[in-house]
């Protein structure tokens, strides 16, 4: 029985996806490990270098290759192909294009989840590196102060908390209930954050601040491309989006439904900030007024 699956996600990333399977089998464990690559019919020859690693380590290798691009069809691989076959206890995720860095990540996270039940997740600083793994920024921030602690999906929400796929490592229990809640916020502009959401809808996440891993800025990276219509879309959802958050919150958080239902200030804000980048100014001078009017309100 493994302990841990890692999932990877990988599609058209032939000069990435070494550094990502190297950084998984690096990992020293007292505990077995399983790795699942789903590769989304890659075209670049990325499926040839996963295969290549599968036929070394036939034992922690188990790969889905697609035979047609599954993302381009609105299916997604999370829902649909992964995590009915992840067996661990607990499930460590990364994209192709990232890395690991420490040999004792997978280690030191699970030893944290491991010492409290009641922690859904274990989270840890990262770099952030060009796509030739040139240091960009020492560290990217995931909490206020990148402070070890323990947080809550308050502070998740209200202090706009940010987790880089690759750093997460979360337990794999009360599976169909938190799918349910993702498959009710997913979209195709918020990525894994509406995973985290459902995830802490459960309990609580612990922050470790050690760098144990690499976000690469992939400029071909569906993040990287489209930048302004991604602004400008996700500005847009959040007005629909934050009053199913709020909904899907538990007992005891009716401060943060509060704020999700009736700060939208913020909301605003970004709308503006989208319509600047497209120069359509008479509609950001039209959010940035509504923005004026809600943050007069909450005074």
């Amino acid at each position: 029985m493994y302990l841990v699956t890692i999932i990877c996600l990988a599609h058209n990333q032939k000069d990435y996806i070494s550094d990502a399977i190297d950084g998984f089998l690096m990992q020293k464990t007292s505990f077995p490990v399983e790795i699942i690559i789903h590769d989304d019919c890659s075209t670049d020859g990325t499926a040839d270098i996963i295969r290549s690693y599968e036929a070394k380590h036939s034992d922690k290798l188990h790969c889905i290759y697609q035979t047609r691009n599954r993302y381009s069809e609105s299916i997604q691989a999370w829902d649909d192909f992964l995590f009915s076959k992840a067996k661990g206890k607990y499930i460590a995720v990364s994209d192709g294009d990232d890395y690991w860095t420490d040999p004792y990540k997978l280690q030191k996270q699970v030893d944290i989840l491991e010492a409290d039940p009641t922690l859904m997740a274990c989270v840890t600083g990262c770099s952030v590196v060009d796509k030739d793994k040139n240091r960009v920024w020492e560290q990217m921030s995931v909490v206020p102060g990148n402070k070890s602690g323990r947080y809550s999906i308050r502070e998740f929400l209200l202090e706009s908390h940010s987790w880089p796929v690759t750093t997460v490592v979360y337990r794999n229990t009360n599976r169909e209930a938190v799918l349910q809640r993702n498959i009710k916020m997913e979209n195709d502009l918020f990525g894994d954050w509406t995973m985290w959401v459902a995830l802490l809808c459960d309990g609580n996440y612990y922050f470790l601040n050690d760098i144990t891993a690499a976000y690469r800025i992939n400029p071909t990276s569906q993040t990287h491309t489209d930048v302004d219509k991604r602004r400008m879309g996700q500005a847009k959802l959040n007005f629909r989006l934050m009053p199913i958050v709020a909904q899907l919150l538990p007992e005891g958080y009716e401060d943060v439904k509060f704020e999700l239902l009736h700060n939208t200030a913020w909301m605003w804000w970004s709308l503006a900030n989208a319509y600047k980048h497209e120069h359509k100014y008479f509609r950001m001078c039209y959010c940035l007024i509504r923005y004026v009017i809600k943050s007069t309100h909450r005074k």
